[in-house]
C-alpha cells in the first residue's frame, strides 16, 4: 500500500504536498514530448486548486493544439491570460493561433504585449518578425529581425529573413550585406544555404557585380535558378561558352527558365544560329507570357533578323508589362513605412495576378485579409481569387512556430 503522503492520480503517484508550480512544469514537459496523458493527469489536478487554473488551462490549450482544435484552444490559452504567472505564455500561443490562421494585425498586437512584459522573449520576436513580414511592412519587420540578431548573434535566418525582404523590395544592396551575414552563420548542411548563396548570387547580378556574383556562387550547389544567375553573371563578363553551358544546364533542369533562355538565346545569335534563339525565346514566351525581358529580347532578335511586325508585336507587349511593373514598384515603395493600409496591399496584388506573379498576389491578398483595416470588397475579391487560383499546398516560407 503506499504511504499516507502520497496520493495516486490515475497510474501516476504524486506527492500530497507537491508543490504545484512543480507539477506545472512537470506538465510542461510532457508537452514537449507530446505525454499527453501526463499533461491531463498535471492539469485535472491544477483545476482542483482556484490559484493555479490558468496553468491547467494553458496545458489544456496544448493538448487542443495537438488534436488540431485552435479555435477551442484560443479561448482555452485566453482563459489563461489573467494570470500574471502564465499570461505571458499564454498571449504568445494566441498570437501564434491568430498567427497562422491569418489574422496578422491581431497576432502583432499580442505579440507587443508579451514584449512589453519580456522584451527578451526571442520566440513572441520571431513571430511579431514573420507577421510584420506577411503584411508588407518592411521597416517593422527589419527592426525586429535585429533584436532577434542581437539576441541570438549565430542564427542565419533573421540576417536570411532580412535579406529575402529587402530582395523582394529591390533594395538589392542592402539586400546583399543581409544574405552575406547569413551566408557567415548558416551552417554547411543546411537546406537553405545553396538559397543564401543564390540570393546573394542575384543581388550581385542585379548590382552588375558580375565576378562578385561567380565567386559567392561558387559553393552552391548546380540547380536551375543557381546555373541561371552563373549564366548572367559569365555573359555579362564575355565568356559566352561558359554562360551557354551554365545556361543550358539550367534549362536541362528546368526547360524554359526565364534568364536561362535569355541567356541562351544570345548565345546562339551570337554564334550565327538566330532562327534556334528565336524558337527557343518564342516558346519560352508562350509559357511565361509576362515576363518582359523574353519579350523584349524576342523582340530585338526579330528586329535584327527583319521580323519587322513580330517585332514590334512584342515591343508593345513589353510595354504594357512595363507599365504594370513601374505601378507594381511604385505601389510596394510606398509601403516601406506602412503598416496598416489593407487597400494599397489589395492594389498591389491586383496588378501582381495582372502581371501573371500568382503568388505573389496571394501573398499579398492574405496580408490585406489578415489586417483590421480589410473591408468586404477584399474579402470578396479574396474568396474570387482562391477559387480562380486554388493553392498547391500551404505555404509555410515565413512559418515560426517553435522553432
Amino acid at each position: 500500500m503506499p504511504s499516507a503522503s502520497v496520493t495516486i492520480v490515475g497510474s501516476v503517484f504524486w506527492p500530497k504536498r507537491a508543490d504545484l508550480s512543480e507539477r506545472y512544469q512537470i506538465g510542461l514537459e510532457a508537452v514537449q514530448r507530446g505525454d499527453w496523458k501526463t499533461a491531463r493527469l498535471c492539469a485535472h489536478r491544477l483545476f482542483q486548486d482556484d490559484e493555479h487554473r490558468a496553468h491547467a488551462a494553458v496545458l489544456q490549450g496544448y493538448e487542443q493544439l495537438a488534436a488540431g482544435q485552435s479555435e477551442a484552444a484560443f479561448v482555452t490559452f485566453s482563459d489563461a491570460t489573467k494570470d500574471p504567472d502564465t499570461r505571458e505564455l499564454a498571449y504568445h500561443e494566441a498570437a501564434t493561433i491568430l498567427y497562422e490562421a491569418g489574422q496578422f494585425s491581431r497576432a502583432i498586437l499580442m505579440c507587443r504585449q508579451v514584449l512589453e512584459w519580456n522584451s527578451g522573449r526571442t520566440d513572441s520576436q520571431r513571430l511579431l518578425a514573420a507577421a510584420y513580414y506577411d503584411i508588407g511592412a518592411m521597416v517593422s519587420a527589419i527592426n525586429t529581425l535585429k533584436i532577434v540578431a542581437d539576441q541570438q548573434p549565430n542564427d542565419h535566418r533573421p540576417h536570411y529573413m532580412e535579406a529575402s525582404i529587402l530582395h523582394d523590395f529591390e533594395r538589392f544592396d542592402d539586400a546583399a550585406l543581409a544574405y552575406g551575414e547569413a551566408a557567415k552563420r548558416v551552417p554547411q548542411d543546411a537546406a537553405a544555404r545553396d538559397e543564401i548563396l543564390v540570393g546573394w548570387g542575384e543581388c550581385l547580378v542585379r548590382l552588375r557585380r558580375h565576378a562578385e556574383a561567380i565567386e559567392v556562387m561558387e559553393p552552391a550547389s548546380s540547380g536551375p535558378d543557381a546555373d541561371a544567375q552563373r549564366a548572367v553573371a559569365l555573359f555579362a563578363l564575355r565568356q559566352p561558352d561558359a554562360a551557354l553551358n551554365a545556361a543550358e544546364s539550367a534549362l536541362t533542369r528546368q526547360p524554359h527558365h526565364p534568364e536561362a533562355v535569355g541567356v541562351a538565346a544570345q548565345c546562339y545569335e551570337r554564334n550565327g544560329d538566330v532562327e534556334r534563339g528565336i524558337a527557343l525565346l518564342r516558346e519560352a514566351a508562350d509559357l511565361h507570357p509576362h515576363e518582359l525581358e523574353l519579350h523584349l529580347r524576342l523582340a530585338d532578335m526579330l528586329g535584327a533578323n527583319g521580323q519587322v511586325d513580330a517585332a514590334l508585336e512584342h515591343r508593345t507587349i513589353a510595354a504594357t508589362i512595363s507599365a504594370y511593373r513601374r505601378d507594381f514598384s511604385h505601389k510596394q515603395q510606398a509601403l516601406v513605412h506602412n503598416d496598416d493600409d489593407a487597400n494599397l496591399r489589395f492594389e498591389i496584388a491586383q496588378l501582381a495576378e495582372r502581371l501573371g506573379k500568382i503568388e505573389i498576389a496571394r501573398t499579398w491578398l492574405r496580408a490585406a485579409v489578415g489586417m483590421a483595416t480589410a473591408t468586404d470588397e477584399i474579402r470578396s475579391f479574396w474568396q474570387q481569387f482562391q477559387e480562380r487560383h486554388p493553392p498547391v499546398q500551404k505555404s509555410n516560407s515565413t512559418a515560426v512556430r517553435r522553432e
